[in-house]
């Protein structure tokens, strides 16, 4: 377990935590680091993800055009239409995996050397040393999750909390994709409800959060969007807001990662405490075989 000297600058991972308490502690971490989060995913991530906007923004003047020319249409167009998508869906998937690598390595070298010794550089160097690893873990995991519908939707849940804490062991401990497959599993062994119950609480408060945030965008594209007759103005509008959107999304969603890193380290606590008094008691058992107090 850390220990820091000060607390409130080092919000210790490893304190024993209660149920309420794992809601709560990832939002006061998320607003007191906010620009130690935000500022390595503008630089990192966002360009990723803005570049792939720019193809959804392709897509979107393509099938406007198809559209507004239904009977003069070449249908056979409609292929840069499905390959502007695809393009776009990779890109931004990419730029959500590096959002994942940074709050996860900010977290770890958080919970490692505190908040004064977090550096950008040392942000990077971790989260790009993991990245093919985290790319590698979404496309091995969305197989075991396809493999849990053969068990019905029940197997596919079930699959999908047992695997929430693999990207967060790649990041911090390092090893490898099966390895942090094996080390989540046995994570959410004793543990699962837990993860789900914490998981699903801040899910319905962020989408709530997220539904009144979206409304007065997606009314202000709408509307600018159809003020505009030429399908470049509509495609514009759509990169501008969507990228806007997205990023706000995945700030948003970093709660919940950060989560998973107290939900890790409380689970992490709650196993060595048992085996701790457990190890004091054999101790002193082998020092006092009778078990009677000695006397001073």
């Amino acid at each position: 377990m850390t220990h820091y000297e000060n607390i409130e600058d080092n919000l210790n991972f490893s304190e024993p935590r209660e149920f309420g308490d794992l809601i709560s502690a990832p939002f006061n971490y998320f607003f007191k680091n906010f620009k130690g989060i935000i500022l390595p995913m503008i630089k990192f991530a966002a360009p990723i993800i803005a570049i792939g906007m720019i193809f959804l923004g392709f897509a979107i003047a393509e099938l406007v055009k198809q559209t507004s020319s239904y009977f003069n249409s070449d249908f056979g167009a409609m292929g840069y239409y499905i390959g502007y998508i695809i393009v776009s869906v990779v890109l931004i998937g990419f730029g959500y995996i590096m959002a994942i690598a940074i709050i996860y390595s900010h977290a770890s070298i958080y919970h490692e050397k505190g908040l004064a010794n977090v550096t950008e550089s040392e942000i990077k160097e971790r989260a790009f040393s993991a990245y093919f690893d985290l790319i590698l873990a979404q496309i091995v995991k969305s197989f075991i999750i396809l493999g849990g519908l053969l068990l019905l939707i029940v197997g596919a849940i079930y699959f999908s909390i047992a695997l929430t804490y693999v990207d967060f062991i790649i990041v911090h401990k390092r090893v490898s994709v099966f390895e942090a497959i094996s080390e989540s599993f046995k994570t959410t062994k004793n543990n699962w409800w837990k993860t789900f119950g914490v998981l699903m609480i801040l899910q319905l408060i962020l989408s709530f959060a997220l539904n009144i945030l979206y409304l007065p965008l997606l009314v202000a594209a709408g509307a600018l969007g159809f003020m505009g007759s030429g399908e470049e103005v509509i495609a514009a509008v759509a990169v501008f807001f969507g990228l806007l959107i997205f990023i706000l999304t995945i700030i948003i969603y970093s709660i919940p990662n950060i989560s998973i890193v107290y939900l890790y380290f409380n689970i992490e606590t709650d196993d060595y405490a048992p085996n701790l008094l457990n190890r004091i008691d054999s101790i002193t058992r082998e020092n006092n075989p009778s078990g009677k107090l000695n006397h001073f």
